[in-house]
């Protein structure tokens, strides 16, 4: 068993019309030993890159349906230049789809593991308690980070991002 140590954490916001929606609160946690809250997006897209197990919760504080939610990570994905439908992600994405719309309050957890022969793995969990897992390609998990640690797509991401790194409230 590997014991997950709270990394980051932040409150995802959407401009909707005139005001910010909230959207999602991220929770990301891995190995013991890290530098919380990492000290720059970059170092934490690499440091999170190379671990050997990384989770991604992300607890919902309102409905979103799945359309969306693929949409902001395909968005996130092509912000950084990576192609949401290359083979190395889309078994993510295909995920998501499969788990459907994410009421309030409900949760999804996103599990990486970077195995010792080089290969990787995810593991999803919907807000429903149904588990799925996939190999990946070696390198997906350093794209995958890059929606909360590459460059931001919206100002949204850009505040996530802010408060991942520790720097606003």
């Amino acid at each position: 068993a590997t014991i997950l140590k709270p990394y980051a954490s932040g409150l995802r916001k959407k401009k909707v019309a005139l005001f910010w929606a909230n959207v999602y609160v991220a929770q990301i946690f891995t190995t013991p030993g890290l530098t919380t809250p990492p000290p720059s997006a970059a170092a934490a897209a690499e440091t999170l890159g190379s671990q050997p197990v990384v989770a991604v919760k992300l607890t919902f504080v309102r409905d979103v349906d799945t359309k969306k939610l693929i949409s902001g990570f395909e968005d996130a994905l092509r912000k950084n230049d990576v192609d949401p439908s290359s083979p190395s992600v889309k078994p993510l994405l295909d995920m998501v789809e499969k788990g459907g719309d994410v009421k309030e309050n409900g949760s999804t957890t996103i599990v990486f593991e970077q195995k010792k022969d080089g290969t990787e793995a995810i593991r999803f969990e919907n807000s429903r308690g149904e588990l799925q897992t996939a190999p990946f390609a070696a390198g997906t998990l350093k794209k995958i980070v890059l929606m909360w640690f590459g460059k931001p797509a919206d100002s949204g991401m850009e505040r996530l991002q802010q408060q991942l790194l520790g720097k606003t409230e």
